[in-house]
């Protein structure tokens, strides 16, 4: 192996080795994710929430690898480093790459097409066509990722788009333009990184007439050396932020089913209410699969705990008659899931189960509750 594919290794494994930190300390999300563990739980029992998906982080790091051997018929051996760490360092890619989602081995997929393509038309001495094809190969994956909301097809279109940019302004020696796009990074970066938007128009009112107004021999000194520097930091800054929210954790991840599961196990009654709303089921009356995944996993049993009794919430008078049809039924556990539900509907839910039942675990997406006339 050459120098440079050893350095190209060891950034994609220190990536890679970023990714899989406390991978399996986030729960199993009740979506797709869940979904597919539930189907793996047929052939391959007892397996961890880390196991599930370290398939995602491979295929992150395949793309990351066709990604960079692509951007180099673009741009420079640094501008294709700068490509996949930009890619790498941007929110939505990093929670793909962590959680078994379609989306990454999507990504894997569309990006060999275009390999292997690349490398017919390099093998039929079709060269003069390799750029062209790429920019407009990456250019479509970026529309269609707005139609079909998959934001990471539009991230490494941008990031390969933006290198493309400035590599093509500074050998055209157009520095003015050079150093509008500097800015124009700065602002990027700061709307990935902070939801306030006074950050960005600060930064766009200072950059355009600061690019118009200053004399020429100040911003060819200026887009020459803040090449470097101004990319390599905004890369450095989003690594930092990555760093962050692996420390804090996805804010909007749905949390509770393994804890919920844990508390059903440990009970030990074969079977619980489950209480939902109608905008929370899917295509079953079933219970989320995250709960379900927990339940098969925490259970030593021949018997995993299971609902026999389910109530979906569709109006504001079930918000009445399911406590008091729950009540009747008398059963032991009553599991209500309720995430992104307004606090007034849950609030009113879990006082008529109050009457009969006393709250085990409270939380933004669960709420488990006892039976006071069975012993716990």
């Amino acid at each position: 192996m050459t120098s440079r594919a050893h350095t190209l290794t060891a950034c994609i494994l220190a990536i890679v080795g970023l990714y899989i930190v406390r991978i399996g300390s986030a729960e199993l999300q009740p979506n797709i994710e869940a979904q597919i563990a539930l189907q793996a739980d047929g052939f391959l029992h007892g397996y961890t929430a880390s196991a599930i998906r370290l398939g995602a982080v491979f295929c992150s790091a395949l793309a990351l690898l066709l990604l960079f051997r692509i951007s180099r018929r673009v741009v420079s051996y640094q501008g294709s480093f700068m490509v996949i760490a930009f890619t790498a360092s941007t929110i939505p890619w990093v929670h793909h790459s962590r959680h078994a989602y379609p989306h990454v081995p999507m990504i894997v997929i569309a990006v060999a097409i275009l390999f292997v393509i690349v490398l017919l038309l390099e093998r039929f001495k079709q060269a003069n066509y390799v750029k062209p094809f790429i920019l407009f190969y990456f250019s479509t994956l970026a529309v269609s990722s707005i139609l079909v909301s998959n934001s990471l097809f539009l991230y490494f279109s941008i990031s390969l788009f933006l290198l493309f940019a400035f590599e093509s302004t500074i050998a055209a020696g157009m520095r003015r333009r050079i150093v509008l796009g500097y800015f124009a990074v700065v602002a990027g970066v700061l709307a990935l990184l902070t939801t306030w938007g006074p950050y960005v128009l600060i930064v766009v009112a200072i950059g355009v007439p600061f690019a118009l107004l200053t004399p020429k021999r100040y911003l060819d000194s200026l887009a020459i050396r803040g090449y470097k520097p101004i990319l390599i930091g905004a890369i450095v800054a989003m690594f930092f932020n990555v760093i962050a929210y692996l420390w804090v954790g996805d804010k909007n991840d749905i949390v509770g089913g393994r804890e919920a599961a844990s508390l059903l196990v440990e009970s030990g009654y074969p079977s619980f209410v489950y209480i939902t709303h109608d905008t929370l089921v899917k295509h079953t009356m079933d219970v989320n699969p995250q709960l379900k995944w927990y339940l098969h996993a925490w259970s030593a049993q021949t018997t995993v705990p299971h609902a026999d009794h389910i109530y979906t919430v569709e109006n504001r008078a079930d918000v009445v008659n399911v406590p008091a049809q729950v009540g009747l039924i008398g059963k032991a556990y009553v599991v209500y899931y309720h995430p992104g539900v307004d606090s007034a509907t849950v609030t009113s839910l879990i006082a008529g189960l109050a009457t009969s039942y006393d709250a085990q675990m409270s939380g933004p997406n669960y709420t488990v509750m006892m039976n006071r006339a069975s012993t716990p």
